[in-house]
């Protein structure tokens, strides 16, 4: 009697697994299309950003991907964040995962959540990790962005004190 209910029991959960494989790798696809138009149209990446189903994000790759673009989403709509818990999943994953230059992206994000906060010290420590990953990028316009932030963070928490 405990075979047929072990047996259906084994089947619901391979069909559940099966869903949220189809779901993550929506997702993922998903994900990858936002990160092809964001800088052209942050308003339709953020929308679409906002419309994925969290519980599909199976994965800590998926999450981090996920936060990244949140992150630059709600940047780029000039949507002044102060919760880093938005990014952080990025900063930890590709801190540990990827190569150097792909740890660049999420410790610029980091640090213009933590300047959006005054956190300016904070900031500036995360701008200059963001500047030193960034050195094997071929993006002349994110080091510029990275360099901006460095200097407008350095003006506001140690020059206009003075």
């Amino acid at each position: 009697m405990s075979h047929p209910a072990f047996f259906l029991h084994s089947f619901l959960i391979s069909f559940s697994l099966i869903l949220s494989s189809c779901a993550s790798h929506r997702t993922a696809a998903t994900l990858n299309d936002v990160e092809t138009y964001i800088q052209d149209r942050p308003d339709s990446a953020l929308s679409t950003i906002r419309a994925i189903d969290t519980t599909s994000l199976t994965t800590r790759s998926l999450r981090a991907h996920y936060a990244l673009l949140h992150a630059m989403a709600l940047d780029k709509n000039w949507i002044d964040t102060t919760d880093i818990g938005v990014v952080m999943p990025a900063v930890c994953y590709y801190d540990k995962h990827r190569p150097l230059a792909k740890r660049a992206r999420p410790w610029y994000y980091l640090g213009r959540i933590q300047y959006n906060g005054r956190s300016y010290d904070d900031a500036l420590v995360s701008f200059l990790r963001a500047k030193d990953y960034a050195e094997k990028l071929e993006d002349d316009r994110f080091k510029a962005l990275i360099f901006l932030a460095i200097s407008d963070t350095y003006n506001m928490g140690y020059l206009f004190e003075e």
